[in-house]
Parts: C-alpha cells; structure tokens; sequence
C-alpha cells in the first residue's frame, strides 16, 4: 500500500465519526430510560471501543511517519496541545460561571494539575494521555527499542484488565499490584501507561499485520471472531458477576485490532467527501458534546421546566453536535479549524 493511501483512508474517518458518536452514548447513558439491560450494553459493554481506537488509529499514522523517517513529534505534539488548551479555555470558563470559586488560587492550582495530569474535562484525559504517549513511543523509537513497544504495551494492557472492574476480582489478590490499584494515583497512571501507551502502541503492531494480512476475506473473519470472543467475554463476566462494569477487557485489544485492519483494507475510497466531513464532525462531537448537554439541560429547566432522560438527551447531543460540527467543516475557516 502506497504512503498516500496508508495516510489517508476513507473508512478510518467514517468511523471516527461512529467511535466519537458511541462516547456520547457512554455520556448520555443511551437507552438506560428505556430498558435497564439494552442500557447496560450501550453505556459500558460496545461503546467501550471508542476511545481506544482513536489512540490506535493516531498511532498508526504517526508510527507510520516515525517509520518514513519524518521528524514530526513537535508538529504533531503542538497540534494537540493548541486544541486541547482552546477547549480547556472553554470548559474552565463554563465550570468557574456555572460553579463559582471562593478560593482563586486552589482553584488555579486545581486547573493546572487537571490539564497537564488527569485532563482538563472528564473525557479530556484522552489529550494529556496522547501527548505522553507520543514522547513514551518516539523516545524508544529513537533509542532503536521500536521492538518492545508491543509487547511492552500487552504487558501494561495486561495490568490493566487486571485493576479493571470486572477483573479486579482476580487482581487485587496479587500482593504488588493490589497497593498499585488502591493507590490514589490509580486512574491517571491507568490512562496515561496502561491505556493510552497499549492502543496508540498497537498501531505498530497493526502496521507489521497490515503486511501478512493480505486479502480482505482474511481481515472479515478476524473481525467476526475477535468480536465474538469480545462480546462473549463482556457476557460471560457479567453472568459470572465479578463486577459491575464492563471498560477495559483482553479481547478488547484484539477487537481494535481487527476493526483497525479490517477498514484498511475496505478504504472506501469513492467517499472522501464524506470521509472529510465525518473526520471533522467527529472530533468536533467528542470535544464539544459535554458542552451541549451542559446547555440542553440548561435550556430545558429554564424554559421547559422539565429535563430530558437519557435517550432523548443522547438523540439531541448528538444531533446538534453533528449540525455545529458540519457548520464548522463546510465554513472551513483557518482559525475556527482550531477547534477540530
């Protein structure tokens, strides 16, 4: 597969566009009004895919690059640092107006350690985990250690099913990883070295497959069974009740995988107006979405007196954010393209 292609897929884009639309799902608690069990599935069972595909499809692209020899670390890290700070600017006016704040500099100090450690807004740890990442792979890469990303990245991944909800059970038994999950630093470390490193590493792994996997038959029938076996074990856990929550499991790693190398190798490359449309709309979805729920139920207290449930409130999130978001792709305007 040529450069170009391998930088640019259509079918990537377009399910960016589905991953950022299955968070807002997570955030809505999408049909939790409706039936507690269909609930359950959409907010901690298939949704849960979302996040992990976008650290493995941004490493994909930028292993690709550390790969042609393209010294882009700073570009990339820069692009990320400028969107992540024009939200953050966002969210951090929102909360200090909707909040108010008594003491200025606790919440100053507060500020700081959210943006450069645990992210600035919930579903913003995605960025401070990225950017970590990025200088984690570039750094080993530059020390001729590109080998262990991988099976350095199961190792961690490995660690972190083991502290997750569902197989927590099984790991708090484990004499030194037991302190390491009861540790106030848990969920950081969990995002940053044992989240975002795995997935974003995983693209390496994805580009060394992309080679041997060759037909498309061949990346189907991964898909079907890695899914199988995900949704199977998703299943089996809930039914075994270790725990109550479904968010990091072994086969996930497996299913991102094969979703990944199974849309290599469907490009859809008649659809790259679309492609371009989707790619904007989603990011400007996964930044913006808890902004406009923050404003629907504003709206619909102050006006309605009444507020939406869950399904409702998903349908309308998403649909003015795809709106807000198609407004942003089809003005194209070099400084609101900031935000996306």
């Amino acid at each position: 597969m040529s450069t170009t292609t391998r930088q640019h897929n259509c079918a990537i884009d377009i399910f960016r566009y589905v991953c950022a639309v299955l968070i807002v799902a997570i955030h809505t608690h999408l049909l939790m009004d409706v039936n507690a069990n269909l609930g359950f599935v959409f907010t901690h069972m298939i949704t849960r895919i979302g996040v992990p595909f976008f650290f493995c499809v941004a490493g994909y692209f930028y292993i690709g690059k550390l790969e042609a020899g393209k010294k882009s670390l700073w570009k990339y890290v820069k692009r990320l640092v400028i969107v992540y700070s024009l939200w953050t600017v966002l969210y951090y006016a929102l909360d200090f107006v909707q909040y108010g704040r008594h003491d200025i500099v606790a919440y100053l100090k507060d500020c700081v350690y959210y943006y450069f450690i645990a992210g600035s807004r919930g579903h913003f740890w995605f960025f401070p985990a990225l950017i970590y990442t990025v200088f984690m792979v570039t750094a080993l890469w530059k020390l001729g250690s590109k080998k262990i990303v991988v099976p350095l990245g199961v190792l961690l991944y490995g660690i972190c099913c083991l502290g997750s909800a569902y197989y927590y059970g099984i790991g708090n038994r484990i004499p030194v990883l037991n302190r390491l999950f009861l540790s106030e630093h848990w969920e950081v470390l969990k995002r940053i070295f044992l989240t975002g490193f795995p997935f974003f590493g995983c693209g390496y792994l994805i580009r060394q497959l992309e080679k041997r996997i060759t037909t498309k038959k061949a990346t189907l029938w991964l898909l079907v069974v890695s899914t199988l076996l995900w949704l199977g074990e998703m299943v089996l856990v809930k039914e075994l009740q270790w725990q109550k929550d479904v968010v990091t499991t072994p086969f996930l790693y497996l299913e991102v995988v094969a979703v990944v190398l199974f849309l290599l190798k469907h490009p859809l490359s008649h659809c790259e107006k679309q492609a371009n449309a989707c790619r904007v709309v989603a990011n400007f979805t996964y930044y913006s979405h808890p902004f406009v729920i923050i404003c629907i139920n504003l709206v619909s207290q102050v006006l309605l007196q009444t507020t939406f449930t869950e399904t409702p409130m998903f349908l309308l999130t998403t649909i003015l954010c795809g709106i807000a978001g198609w407004i942003v792709y089809r003005w194209n305007n070099k400084y609101v393209n900031y935000l996306v």
